[in-house]
């Protein structure tokens, strides 16, 4: 159709034997060809109307959140006995006791001397029967097991009273460590710290001093308690991004999912407004166009 009117208008200028070059023309050619750009802009009126449209949008993002883990020592120990070293002793026992009880004592013997020169009787090739009389004999009289006794004996034999010497060793117990560890208290959070992006921020080592194992064993410990501190974001992180960069207003918050009191997935809800210009009309009165 454009091709045809440009046809029109042509045959029109060759069959009227019209100028084109002439003001009035080519004036109004130009108009033609492009009306707007012949209009007075300040004169072009038109009324428009703007409406403000608010919208309400959903999203989910992580949080960023505080984990406190509360860690103590754990030292677990055992009692072992324990045989103390070998002791020299002597016990007194009546001479006629042992010649009354312990015939044997004085026939199986030989005669040491010691070095001030003074006679010592000792037994001959420590003879196992004679062994085992003494150790109960001096057991009965400490109240204590034969395992206390040992098995070199000296007997002094004097008028009145003989002197048995022996070897006497005591049993203690002594505390044993077994293990050492440490064990977190909330296990709960511990699994959060794994499952999360987390970073330590703090350390506080508390709680020093003895601990006392079975009633009598103190065990020492610089601190015995940590608190770490952790910082924390769950995902996803940059889940309501969009609607912030529309500086969209956060209207409402819902947590979706939480682990001990901590919120690891939000809901925002978020108020969005949207500009819409609608024209009503417009006009090109007193344009000079039109004079």
């Amino acid at each position: 159709m454009l091709f045809q009117a440009e046809n029109s208008k042509n045959n029109a200028l060759t069959q009227h034997n019209i100028n084109d070059q002439n003001y009035m023309i080519a004036n109004s050619m130009r108009i033609e060809s492009d009306p707007l750009s012949a209009l007075d802009s300040s004169n072009f009126v038109t009324q428009t109307s703007t409406t403000n449209t608010e919208i309400i949008q959903s999203c989910t993002e992580g949080s960023k959140f505080n984990i406190e883990l509360i860690r103590e020592l754990n030292v677990e120990c055992r009692l072992e006995n324990v045989w103390l070293p070998w002791q020299n002793r002597q016990m007194e026992f009546a001479t006629e006791k042992i010649k009354e009880n312990h015939s044997n004592w004085l026939n199986s013997r030989s005669d040491v001397y010691d070095e001030s020169g003074s006679q010592i009787y000792c037994l001959v090739d420590d003879p196992e029967a004679i062994e085992r009389q003494m150790k109960r004999a001096i057991a009965n009289r400490l109240g204590a097991s034969t395992q206390h006794i040992g098995r070199n004996f000296l007997l002094e034999v004097n008028e009145k009273i003989c002197i048995l010497h022996y070897d006497y060793r005591d049993k203690t117990q002594e505390l044993r460590k077994v293990a050492e560890y440490w064990k977190v208290l909330n296990p709960e959070l511990e699994q959060l710290t794994e499952s999360n992006e987390c970073y330590e921020v703090n350390r506080i080592n508390y709680d020093g001093g003895d601990r006392v194992f079975f009633d009598k064993f103190k065990v020492n410990r610089p601190y015995w308690k940590q608190k770490i501190v952790f910082s924390c974001t769950s995902d996803p992180k940059d889940g309501c991004k969009h609607l912030k960069i529309q500086n969209c207003e956060l209207k409402n918050s819902t947590c979706q999912k939480s682990v001990a009191n901590i919120c690891l997935l939000w809901q925002h809800d978020y108020s969005c407004s949207t500009e819409k210009q609608t024209m009503l009309h417009s006009s090109l009165r007193n344009n000079s166009i039109f004079v």
